[in-house]
């Protein structure tokens, strides 16, 4: 057996967040079970029993995936290497080859085991009928097919990066990124070739797996297909991490090194040093930064809106300007928030903390210096989306004041998961938990909660403007409450249903525009709050 495999499956196997993760998706997906067999009995309704259970199984899986992949795979090869353990597996006599399969397979037989967990309430499923066997061993083909897409470019990242923190965030945005485009792809060439479509995007493969007209008559092919592509993507993935360990285990980085640590110290611009060095090493534009990673991505997708608007002449498309907004707007939440929990924990592995302690600077002047630099080097990204609007205003679908209107919501927003990911990466004492826990507040608050609150609200006021009702309700996200101050602002556009939309109405404005308030205000409450205690978090956690 490769010792690394069985070294890292065995420790993932009895941690004590695994073993939650596993409780707390059990639970999920019984009560699912539960609650909709319990109503079917109780209304003697039983149709769609069946359907219903593999629809809301197979979400709670891809949730949990989407979730748990990133942080997994990034961290599996940088987390030795922070650790020093990869001098002592190089001096070993396995082989590259053997670390990168052994670190990668431990990775994913540990994440499928949830997939494989799906079967039991969806064989109870195929008791009601409705549901076809066949469809479930699709659903998955396509559950492992995405797995092991998100999975091997968070490992390519782990094989490159020298800190964890970099690593866990790089591979929440280029899971991101992944799934976002081939979502748009498989959207875009659905209706002429659906095959090819549930070949290509994990969505469009669990669309047709879940549902039995679909299925009947697209079938399984594609989510087949969709799995041999994430075996073929984490081959490439394994081979291009041999090639880099064997680089390093060859002595072939260390004249990198050497280099970087002989670079002569530049003068303080800011009179603060925390903040200096925060605004040196973490510029949005700098070299190896994650932050230019993110400023890529974003210039990417809004290179691909331009190519999609021009070829199908669709700039005042709705549909199509807001898809792309809003995953503009999510990947600088989540990059606010990850940064902000890779903070001090990062610190905390590098042992650049310890140095930072017995340095005469106070814990106020460290938070302080943190919270600025992080939120300082994350402004040159909201360039991008604000382009997008100017975009949007150039062709009738907004006013230009939306743009004003973005950078003030996107900047309260972000400050505010900034905050809320320094207090997460204080009190963990790695950046991969950190990370989980602000990504699991984001999830439970922002996304569970905030979409049930949304639902229930947007039934309130059924004859408002769809996007004000849509956007306002929803606040509680925090996509939500930065498009809140933009929906209001329309001013036309198109959708598939009408060639001209009208514009919200004038009560529709100040409803939409005082909800936005009120909703920026929730967030600055919060941040101010939880910032006030960060510095006496600081003090108690590391100095008694």
């Amino acid at each position: 057996m490769n010792a690394v495999f069985e070294r890292d499956y065995v420790r993932a196997s009895v941690a004590k967040h695994y073993l939650w993760m596993r409780a707390g998706f059990a639970i999920a997906v019984a009560g699912i079970v539960a609650i909709l067999v319990m109503g079917a009995h109780a209304t003697g309704d039983f149709t769609n029993l069946g359907g219903n259970v593999l629809d809301l199984t197979v979400v709670a899986g891809v949730v949990l995936l989407a979730g748990a992949a990133p942080a997994a795979f990034g961290t599996s090869l940088v987390r030795a290497r922070a650790q020093n353990a990869l001098p002592v597996l190089f001096a070993s006599p396995i082989t590259p080859f053997q670390l990168s399969w052994g670190a990668f397979t431990a990775r994913a037989a540990g994440l499928s085991v949830f997939v494989f967990a799906c079967w039991p309430p969806i064989a109870i499923a195929l008791a009601y009928g409705g549901v076809r066997p066949g469809q479930v061993a699709a659903a998955t083909a396509a559950l492992l097919g995405t797995l092991l897409i998100v999975g091997a470019p968070a490992f390519v990242i782990s094989a490159w990066a020298r800190s964890t923190g970099p690593a866990v965030v790089g591979a929440y945005v280029a899971a991101a990124s992944i799934l976002t485009g081939l979502t748009a792809l498989g959207s875009a060439i659905s209706k002429a070739s659906p095959l090819l479509a549930s070949s290509l995007s994990p969505v469009e493969a669990l669309r047709v797996a879940t549902d039995p007209q679909r299925y009947a008559v697209v079938g399984g092919g594609g989510s087949w297909v969709l799995l041999v592509i994430g075996l073929t993507v984490s081959l490439a993935a394994i081979l291009t991490a041999t090639l880099r360990i064997d680089r390093e285990a060859r002595g072939g980085l260390d004249a990198e090194v050497a280099t970087t640590a002989g670079r002569p110290y530049l003068p303080l611009r800011y009179e603060n040093p925390i903040l200096d060095r925060e605004v040196r090493t973490g510029g949005a534009l700098r070299s190896r930064s994650t932050r230019r990673t993110l400023v890529g991505v974003l210039i990417a997708a809004e290179a691909a809106y331009v190519v999609a608007a021009w070829r199908g002449n669709a700039f005042d498309s709705l549909e199509l300007f807001t898809g792309f907004l809003v995953f503009e707007t999510a990947l600088l939440v989540l990059a606010a928030a990850a940064a902000g929990a890779t903070s001090l924990a990062s610190e905390k592995e590098s042992g650049a903390l310890d140095i930072i302690r017995v340095t005469p600077i106070p814990p106020s002047q460290i938070i302080q210096g943190k919270l600025l630099g992080l939120f300082r080097t994350l402004l040159p990204a909201l360039a991008v989306p604000c382009a997008h609007l100017l975009i949007g205003s150039a062709f009738g679908i907004l006013s230009i004041f939306a743009v004003p209107a973005y950078l003030i919501a996107g900047g309260v927003v972000s400050a505010t998961w900034i905050v809320i990911g320094v207090q997460q990466s204080l009190d963990q004492r790695e950046p991969a938990a950190a990370v989980k826990r602000t990504m699991g507040v984001i999830l439970i608050f922002g996304m569970i909660f905030g979409a049930y609150l949304g639902m229930a609200a947007s039934g309130l006021a059924p004859t408002a403007d769809w996007g004000v009702r849509i956007t306002c309700t929803w606040g509680l996200n925090p996509v939500g409450a930065i498009l809140s101050a933009v929906a209001p602002l329309r001013t036309g556009g198109s959708s598939l249903e009408m060639t001209s939309v009208p514009p919200p109405s004038d009560s529709d404005i100040t409803f939409g525009l005082a909800t936005c308030m009120v909703w920026l205000l929730l967030h600055a409450f919060v941040a101010r709050g939880v910032a006030r205690g960060l510095a006496t978090y600081y003090r108690t956690r590391f100095e008694g």
